[in-house]
């Protein structure tokens, strides 16, 4: 963790902790971006928010700076493991607790990996190959996407850490897994380039940020079907 990533993280947390709504109410949890031990360059997915990530507190909670520092110390934990992202592996087909592999957001990631030739997926260290981050730093404990009012309260300070982690990381290829309309906010800060619509399919928007990554959006994968999606996918990278 650099100073510049605590500094927004504690940031962010300032901000949640004097915002008003009626998340307010709600145990929330916070997720800081992590890279995979074998990342090099090639990929970055981004989803919406965590659900159930480390533990939960309240706004109130992170009003002060030793409730912050302690929400933080959770949120970069991870991120100080020698394999941060074997736990997606690890819980593939897990008989009890949180399953990867009945999640079609995963799924979707290990057949894109799959299908871009990053690696041999049927070996346990497959999601060592991305980074992975969220757009929401901050969503609720218990389960579901942040309200409308959250993800206001930290809309500013997230785009930020988007632009931050893709300096840092330089990925080639940008995916993200989690519709136009969550997007568009972030990649109006991505790229100066206009963005491309392409034909009908299960892909909404294509384009590159400035620092010549190519960006490729689609819908959040569940319910979706999956093959169809992974195929348009790679076909947007191959292509670019």
């Amino acid at each position: 963790m650099t100073r510049f990533d605590q500094a927004l993280h504690d940031s962010l947390l300032q901000d949640i902790g004097t915002s008003r709504g009626r998340w307010r109410s709600k145990r929330l949890t916070a997720f800081a971006a992590l890279a995979g031990s074998r990342y090099r360059g090639e990929l970055m997915v981004v989803g919406r928010a965590v659900n159930g990530w480390t533990f939960g507190w309240s706004a109130d909670d992170v009003s002060e700076a030793e409730g912050r520092a302690r929400v933080l110390d959770a949120a970069f934990k991870p991120a100080r493991e020698q394999e941060p992202l074997r736990w997606v592996s690890n819980a593939w087909g897990a008989p009890t607790g949180y399953n990867t592999a009945r999640s079609a957001f995963w799924r979707v990631i290990r057949a894109t990996i799959d299908s871009l030739e990053l690696c041999d997926v049927s070996k346990p260290n497959w999601p060592a190959q991305i980074v992975w981050s969220n757009l929401y730093k901050v969503s609720p404990f218990g389960g579901g996407n942040p309200s409308t009012s959250l993800c206001r309260a930290q809309q500013t300070k997230c785009i930020e850490m988007i632009l931050a982690e893709v300096s840092n990381w330089k990925p080639r290829r940008l995916l993200f897994l989690t519709g136009e309309d969550w997007a568009k906010p972030f990649l109006q800060t991505l790229t100066d380039e206009p963005l491309d619509r392409p034909p009908a399919g299960p892909v909404q928007i294509v384009g590159t940020t400035t620092s010549g990554a190519r960006i490729v959006v689609g819908p959040h994968p569940q319910s979706r079907p999956e093959v169809p999606l992974v195929s348009a996918i790679t076909e947007m990278y191959r292509v670019a």
